[in-house]
């Protein structure tokens, strides 16, 4: 038996039975309170969340491995796919199982608050979540070879937590499919850890080579299935007319290819065009949504107001120290199971979006407008003097102007990586003379503190601002040269990088910059005299 899903992006999904259980868990359905992303502030209709997308990733993992499997049986010269029958079989099983809880591990509000769980840290000083992945698959196999790769990588927290629980729920399977899935390899490719080929033979590279490709396929560099569902997602739930992407020509198109660095997932060349509007999907909806100023803007506030919540009592504020030290208690994966997590007399579980929403609205004050009536209340919040990168570009780099942009840059990048390491999120008078008294701040810190206050004052608008970093990265994690494109030439299989067939242009290096949100809009006057206070000479 199995059950069948209508989904907007992909039509009918079937849901074997061996996996109703995972879905119909507590902890699985809690993804349906889980915004997939933070785009709602600037595109009210996308409303969609983890839940839905665990599902399309788990209907391509099923696509994509069957395409796999059919395409290398023609495409790998001397590569006798029958010898690895058994491996490629457990690993279809177990893609399907890793795509399905890719993401069970994710925070309220997404990527806005899973940077939380790094604060928690052991006595080595090892990050709490990486040492529970690694004594779960120690405990599930008795092996230190995934310690050993894990500590090349650089996985996201909820991809940790998400592969911590793939581990730790194998039991909610029914038996027969629990002996069929390879628990630490659904752990890897959760967090995209490959398997290193030192010391194994042709063999053993070989098997672990298909294994690498199916964690590549799942989170990777390259054209994965967790990218291609949620760049199609979002596009059509958003509204936003990105580019098209061809779904379906891509999942026919995937092969592998014999490199330098082992077996490598790849396509074919037919779907060249296909990869090359992936790369353009990405570009845009890093550029012009991830990046927009608004939603940079939600993101900031809404973990200002998680640390707000999370320092005070019922009973009175508590120290900076102990604040952390509750941030860190709260952030722990426990609170998104059935059981829970004690906390403030309380046992929290299945935390979701909807726990801090409803707490924000009880701890608002809309007569004074703290900041968490400016959560729910937009006229309240602050105007981002430029609202993108290419607006920026015009203001500071262009006519007059050229060479301001990178100067303003500079001249904000101290004050810009102690608003990080601090975690402030308004920049107020009260903050700002703080820094400037602060002996361990440098004297650049300091200096462009005094003059916030004394262009706050020259203006007579009041002194209180939000900086926010960003970057001109418009395209992470895809890389042109891991994207293996597979050519047939007379009955031979030969194989090329995306890179190496992508045309070569002469283009400016971009600029670095940075958003300045005001309480008051700039006038022309107000820009100028910004520009004007904060352009030191441009730098050799």
């Amino acid at each position: 038996m199995s059950k069948i899903i209508k989904d907007s992006v992909h039509g009918y999904i079937e849901i074997e039975d061996a996996f109703l259980p995972v879905i119909d868990s507590p902890e699985f359905q809690r993804l349906r309170f889980i915004e997939q992303d933070s785009f709602r502030v600037l595109y009210p209709g996308a409303r969609h969340d983890r839940f839905i997308h665990s599902l399309g990733v788990y209907c391509l993992a099923k696509r994509f491995a069957e395409s796999f499997e059919q395409n290398i049986k023609e495409d790998l010269n001397n590569f006798d796919i029958d010898n690895y029958k058994t491996i490629l079989e457990q690993c279809k099983i177990t893609f399907r199982y890793a795509a399905l809880m890719h993401d069970i591990g994710h925070a309220p509000f997404s990527h806005t608050t899973e940077d939380f769980f790094k604060l928690s840290v052991e006595q080595d000083g090892t990050i709490k979540i990486d040492s529970d992945l690694i004594n779960a698959v120690k405990d599930y196999n008795s092996s230190t070879i995934f310690e050993s790769d894990f500590s090349e990588c650089t996985p996201a927290s909820h991809e940790k937590i998400s592969a911590l629980f793939a581990i730790r729920y194998k039991k909610i399977l029914l038996q027969e499919v629990q002996k069929q899935i390879d628990f630490e390899l659904a752990a890897r490719m959760i967090t995209g850890v490959t398997y290193s080929y030192n010391g194994l033979s042709d063999t053993e590279k070989s098997e672990y080579g298909i294994k690498n490709c199916f964690i590549r396929l799942l989170n990777s560099d390259t054209a994965d299935v967790d990218k291609l569902d949620y760049q199609r997602r979002d596009t059509m739930m958003s509204g936003y007319n990105n580019v098209s992407v061809d779904i379906d020509r891509i999942a026919m198109s995937v092969t592998a290819a014999q490199t330098s660095n082992g077996l490598y997932p790849a396509f074919r060349k037919s779907a060249l065009s296909v990869i090359e509007n992936v790369f353009r999907s990405k570009s845009e909806q890093g550029n012009w949504i991830i990046s927009h100023p608004v939603v940079k803007y939600d993101s900031a506030l809404l973990q200002a107001c998680i640390r707000e919540l999370l320092k005070t009592t019922k009973e009175d504020t508590v120290t900076d120290c102990d604040k952390d030290e509750r941030l860190k208690t709260f952030f722990n994966s426990d609170i998104f199971t059935k059981k829970g997590l004690h906390f403030e007399d309380k046992n929290i579980c299945l935390l979701n979006d909807s726990y801090f929403i409803n707490r924000f609205s009880e701890e608002a004050d809309f007569e004074n407008i703290n900041i968490f009536a400016e959560f729910f209340d937009r006229s309240s919040r602050y105007k981002p003097v430029w609202k993108s990168y290419y607006e920026y570009r015009n203001l500071l780099n262009i006519g007059d102007n050229k060479g301001k942009g990178e100067s303003i840059f500079l001249e904000f990048k101290p004050l810009i990586d102690i608003v990080n390491t601090k975690n402030l999120f308004r920049l107020d008078k009260k903050v700002l003379q703080e820094i400037i008294d602060d002996e361990n701040n440098p004297e650049k810190v300091k200096g462009v503190a005094t003059k916030i206050i004394e262009f706050s004052n020259k203006q007579e608008i009041e002194c209180s601002f939000v900086i926010l970093s960003s970057d001109t990265s418009f395209s992470p994690k895809i890389n042109a040269d891991n994207i293996h494109i597979v050519f047939n030439k007379m009955g031979k299989s030969q194989n090329t990088t995306y890179a190496e067939l992508k045309p070569k242009t002469q283009s400016e290096k971009p600029d670095n910059y940075f958003y300045f949100y005001s309480k008051e809009r700039f006038t022309e006057d107000m820009l100028k005299s910004f520009i004007e206070t904060f352009a030191v000479s441009p730098r050799a």
